[in-house]
């Protein structure tokens, strides 16, 4: 059940129950921009509870509120809400405020400048020359020495860290392939919805190889000086990539 509220030009929507994707969370929010509001505020205080299916949801939200030039935040998450967050490190992806007014007063237009094309030229090139053509040689030439990657398997830093994660799914899924679905950048930022498929072909955290085929939705962040990536972090269903694998059960096993 959603609930939506105007305070001034924002929106706050209040999620109640469980949030999966039949919750229409985000028909609500598209309305709530074609209203004219810049920022909608998540207020998850009663939620009970999130599914895969509304992890998903809340990734859409986000890339589709910035598409229109707005953002999407969370306030007041429940203990189980906020468990999730910290879990699938959506943490990192979303402001979080821990009571609506908090939020509220936080929440100025968006004054966002133009897209820096030349950071999504970048960004196109790790996704395209380097992950998807294997060619790990760009490491040095595309990412920071200082770099810091955030992911659902832990942090990894520097350019030697660039390359222990690509190693680790190069191994994993040899013929992996990152689609990008869409790239939106802005200032510094480049952020990509990403749809990630491979053949489970080697090792990945101690799971033998099953041979099985992978097929998972993420969220990609890049924060870029000097033309290079300084910062990255990802947003990926890992519990789902472990179930495709074979690693857990899968839902409702």
């Amino acid at each position: 059940m959603i609930e939506s509220r105007l305070v001034g030009s924002v929106a706050v929507l209040h999620v109640r129950g469980r949030l999966t994707a039949e919750a229409g969370l985000r028909g609500v929010i598209d309305r709530a921009f074609q209203s004219g509001s810049g920022v909608v505020v998540l207020n998850l205080k009663e939620v009970s509870g999130i599914d895969s299916s509304g992890f998903a949801e809340l990734i859409a939200c986000e890339m589709h509120g910035a598409r229109r030039g707005g953002r999407v935040v969370i306030c007041s998450p429940s203990p189980r809400a906020r468990e999730v967050f910290v879990v699938t490190q959506l943490n990192t992806v979303f402001n979080i405020y821990d009571t609506e007014p908090q939020a509220l007063a936080a929440c100025n237009p968006h004054e966002g400048g133009p897209m820096s094309e030349e950071n999504k030229a970048i960004v196109r090139r790790i996704v395209e020359d380097h992950w998807n053509q294997k060619n790990r040689a760009l490491i040095d030439e595309l990412f920071a020495t200082t770099c810091a990657l955030h992911t659902p398997d832990g942090a990894f830093h520097g350019q030697d860290g660039a390359r222990l994660l690509y190693d680790a799914y190069a191994a994993a899924f040899p013929d992996f392939k990152l689609r990008s679905n869409d790239v939106i950048a802005d200032s510094d930022k480049v952020a990509v919805r990403y749809t990630f498929t491979g053949t489970h072909e080697g090792p990945l955290a101690g799971v033998p190889a099953s041979g099985k085929q992978a097929d998972v939705e993420g969220i990609v962040i890049f924060r870029l000086a000097g033309g290079r990536a300084e910062e990255v972090r990802f947003v990926w269903d890992k519990f789902a990539l472990l179930q495709q694998i074979g690693a857990l059960p899968a839902a409702g096993v």
